[in-house]
């Protein structure tokens, strides 16, 4: 997440990357894999929620695909 004109961007990959998790249970399924995954980015390239969801699935309300 970051700062941008006084307002917060999450990042995160395009919609129709193939390597896009598209679901709150891909996305479990994918911490279980790592073992611990931070929410946002951070220093380590890769290696965040927030970098492996599209922006525009974050806080939607659909709950089938809100991480």
């Amino acid at each position: 997440m970051a700062l941008e004109d006084g307002q917060w961007v999450m990042r995160g990959l395009k919609w129709n990357d193939p390597d896009r998790i598209k679901t709150w249970k891909e996305l479990i399924s994918y911490v279980n894999e790592v073992g611990f995954l931070p929410l946002f980015a951070n220093g380590i390239k890769g290696f965040s929620a927030e970098e492996h969801v599209s922006p525009k699935y974050w806080w939607t309300g659909i709950t089938e695909e809100d991480p």
